[in-house]
């Protein structure tokens, strides 16, 4: 089964504004009526880049609202095309690195395509799933075509804490490039993984330095912007330093609903570090470096509390031209 989710801005307007007229001739005359069910227009992202969502599983229709949500806000982020690019989701490379069904055929973008999965795992309370770019543009490094794949078994606790929103936008922030992208762009410094925990372990990136300095007052004393150090595969050196972010939407843990994980400056910044992305900082949430500062207290297990169950983070494998011919990247 595959669905897919795509509207260029042009479109959803056109289609927004056919049903503002609707409803405007055929509701109540009472011009002192302004509720919100009269058909008003949404508020779109106005972007040049395309985010299109492949459904290679079934998924009910609060989770599409739920993915169509995140894919709205992260549009809002990036402003600008990154170039016609084409992918095959049933060549054996789309198989292979993102574990693609081949249903979908031959998809163009000016984005990203992101298949999205939501299958049996391991259960609840163990892996998450996997998010982040497959493919890439063989000319820039963008991202053309990646994964978010979903344990069924997590995903009822995810809606019924009103997390899944949030590990949604996350989950595609790593699609994006957050956290999977940084090495091969070298924008990480001093790697913890494999066996380097504790290490000073962080972002180089100019525009997300600038932004952790407002963000912080300029009173954090390490190297900025902290990135995880624990050494553990799937939270280090993908995501913002838990101990000192603390709740920022792309540290390795979400504890909160979407209203108390902010998507900071920092974040959308770092997006604006890859040569490739022109962003808009101006939609960040707002936000302040708690000052922590030092290790906290040992968290209980992801089974035992509310905090989200651990994921892992894919990375690109192969580049695509604009022709669709790929190539294997070096790992």
């Amino acid at each position: 089964m595959v669905v897919m989710a795509k509207a260029s801005r042009a479109v959803a307007l056109a289609l927004a504004l056919v049903a503002a007229t609707f409803g405007a001739s055929c509701g109540d005359d009472d011009p002192s009526d302004t509720g919100s069910d009269t058909g008003d227009p949404p508020d779109l992202p106005d972007t040049d880049f395309e985010i299109e969502l492949v459904y290679q599983s079934d998924a009910t229709a609060s989770q599409r609202e739920a993915f169509e949500s995140a894919r709205l806000r992260w549009l809002a982020v990036i402003q600008n095309s990154q170039g016609s690019a084409q992918i095959d989701l049933a060549s054996p490379q789309a198989i292979d690195a993102c574990e693609s069904s081949g249903e979908g055929g031959t998809i163009t973008t000016n984005g990203v395509a992101i298949i999205v999965k939501l299958d049996p795992i391991d259960g609840r309370g163990g892996t998450l799933g996997a998010a982040g770019p497959c493919f890439v543009r063989q000319a820039t490094g963008a991202p053309v075509l990646g994964i978010m794949t979903f344990d069924s078994a997590d995903l009822d606790v995810l809606e019924a804490t009103n997390r899944l929103e949030t590990v949604i936008l996350h989950e595609m922030g790593h699609v994006i490039g957050f956290g999977t992208l940084w090495g091969l762009e070298e924008l990480l410094a001093n790697p913890s993984l494999p066996n380097n925990a504790g290490a000073d372990t962080h972002f180089t990136g100019a525009g997300a330095q600038a932004a952790f300095d407002e963000a912080s007052s300029g009173n954090f004393s390490g190297s900025i912007v902290p990135v995880d150090n624990s050494a553990q595969p799937g939270s280090a050196d993908g995501h913002w330093r838990e101990d000192v972010l603390d709740t920022e939407l792309m540290t390795s843990s979400i504890t909160g609903t979407e209203a108390s994980v902010p998507m900071s400056a920092i974040t959308i910044a770092s997006l604006g570090d890859f040569p490739f992305y022109d962003v808009n900082e101006d939609v960040a949430d707002p936000y302040t470096v708690p000052q922590l500062f030092a290790p906290r207290a040992p968290t209980p297990s992801a089974a035992t509390s509310d905090r989200t169950p651990p994921h892992d983070l894919v990375r690109p494998r192969f580049a695509v031209d604009a022709e669709g011919n790929v190539r294997a990247l070096a790992r």
